[in-house]
């Protein structure tokens, strides 16, 4: 979440949802709070990223378990992370 700035539209994204941040074992939490309210959600630890996902499906390699099937449909479907894809506007 500290890298959210550098995202696509991040004051977009502020303004249509909630921000939940879960955090990952040796990030702390003050370098991910950067200048945004976020829920910051606590459980076990486990090591998962949006670039381990998207280095596993560059790679063919499954995203089962990994993320909700409803995510997993919804990159699919819009072929993201793969090689060559190109993004899809929402609603096409």
């Amino acid at each position: 979440y500290h890298q959210l700035h550098e995202w696509r539209s991040p004051q977009e994204i502020r303004n249509l949802t909630s921000i939940a941040v879960y955090r990952r074992p040796g990030v702390k939490e003050k370098k991910a709070i950067r200048n945004a309210a976020a829920v910051f959600l606590h459980g076990a630890k486990f090591e998962l990223s949006s670039t381990m996902i998207r280095d596993r499906l560059k790679r063919g390699e499954s995203i089962k378990y990994l993320v909700s099937p409803a995510v997993e449909r919804y990159i699919r479907h819009r072929s993201l992370y793969t090689r060559g894809s190109r993004k899809k506007k929402a609603g096409t």
